[in-house]
């Protein structure tokens, strides 16, 4: 994890294509589905016949997996699930405009079906089928680079900790981390901003996300203090899954399929 120290502290405006790949092979390890025919069972086929359209909640600025721009779903995970659903047979109506907590209280209701780039929890499977991950889990600490304060995760507390609303990370964040202080926000940018500006000590977040969301910004004063691959359970819950509502059990059936 040295380089990758290196790499991002170094300036999150001056990182080469070279140095960003390193990042992307760390952070980025998507499964790709494989070429061929699918077999459905005649169940999954009626499923498929019957439900052509899937509404999909869309994130606004979860960059580089989930985001709006121009009124177009974009990110990596959005692309990914274009493909799943290309190869399934079926159209995709994305659903934004709406914060994380709106968009996950409409997949509660199933006023929308599916939700593209979710954390695992066990709240959340009350109301929630998970497809396998698809990307492994990565956090790390970041603060503002003039910050001396925190330089290792004891260090973390006492201090604020910009966090986003219904983010499924945050309940075992603040279980490992029970002296931080969280501050919530709506949007990732919002939490970047507050750390970046200072108002905040530290964000707990993922490193590729957090690049992109600053080299779409300008944020250039931020720094990783310590990666958390192996900590706790942080590693598997912040593991990318699709999530489909709970009635649509089949519906995840369909997509692993899919992925497979």
């Amino acid at each position: 994890n040295k380089v990758l120290y290196s790499i991002i502290n170094k300036g999150l405006n001056s990182i080469s294509d070279e140095e960003l790949n390193v990042i992307k092979n760390k952070w980025f390890d998507i499964i790709e589905p494989k070429e061929g025919n699918i077999k459905f069972t005649d169940q999954e086929n009626e499923f498929i016949k019957n439900h052509r359209v899937v509404k999909v909640g869309n994130e606004m600025d979860w960059l580089p997996y989930d985001y709006v721009v121009n009124d177009q779903a974009k990110g990596l995970s959005i692309d990914y699930l274009k493909l799943l659903a290309k190869k399934i047979g079926i159209n995709l109506k994305f659903v934004y405009n709406k914060s994380w907590n709106e968009l996950e209280t409409k997949f509660k209701n199933k006023q929308i079906d599916v939700l593209p780039a979710l954390y695992f929890n066990e709240e959340r499977k009350k109301y929630t089928n998970y497809t396998k991950a698809y990307q492994p889990g990565a956090l790390a600490i970041f603060t503002k680079a003039t910050n001396n304060s925190i330089n290792k995760i004891d260090d973390l507390n006492g201090k604020t900790i910009a966090m986003v609303k219904g983010y499924g990370t945050n309940k075992e964040i603040l279980k490992l981390f029970p002296k931080i202080k969280p501050v919530y926000f709506d949007f990732v940018k919002q939490a970047l901003k507050s750390v970046s500006t200072g108002k905040t000590d530290a964000t707990i977040n993922y490193p590729l996300l957090v690049y992109y969301y600053a080299m779409e910004k300008q944020i250039t004063n931020l720094k990783i203090v310590e990666y958390l691959d192996d900590y706790g359970k942080l590693s598997k819950i912040s593991a990318l899954h699709i999530g489909i509502r709970k009635d649509w059990g089949i519906f995840r059936d369909i997509l692993e399929k899919a992925m497979n």
